[in-house]
């Protein structure tokens, strides 16, 4: 209550929709949580994608080392229309696409 309440407030807020750092540098499913809260909030999401970090610090090395990492944004989606899992679904396909187009940029 309190994410959607600051959200609708104008508050920004920045969700992981995996839920944990990928054990092998790909986009794993996403959380439904996201839907629920995109559902709930009914405010624009900002898709967005890190590329190169899992070279940087892969879950296995107690450091990070040198590597390229980018954030590449999306433009704002309007989500309202859409169901929880509708919504989880136009995400995750979003993502992939951008962690995609993104990986071929480097």
């Amino acid at each position: 209550r309190e994410t959607i309440q600051r959200l609708q407030e104008g508050h920004l807020l920045n969700l992981y929709p995996e839920g944990a750092r990928t054990p092998d540098g790909e986009i794993k499913s996403m959380q439904p949580g996201v839907g629920l809260i995109a559902r709930r909030a009914r405010v624009p999401v900002v898709p967005a994608v890190i590329v190169g970090s899992f070279e940087a610090w892969p879950r296995h090395r107690r450091l990070f080392r040198r590597h390229p990492v980018r954030v590449r944004y999306g433009p704002p989606m309007d989500l309202t229309e859409l169901e929880r899992d509708a919504i989880v679904d136009h995400i995750d396909g979003t993502l992939r696409e951008m962690f995609q187009a993104a990986r071929e940029g480097l």
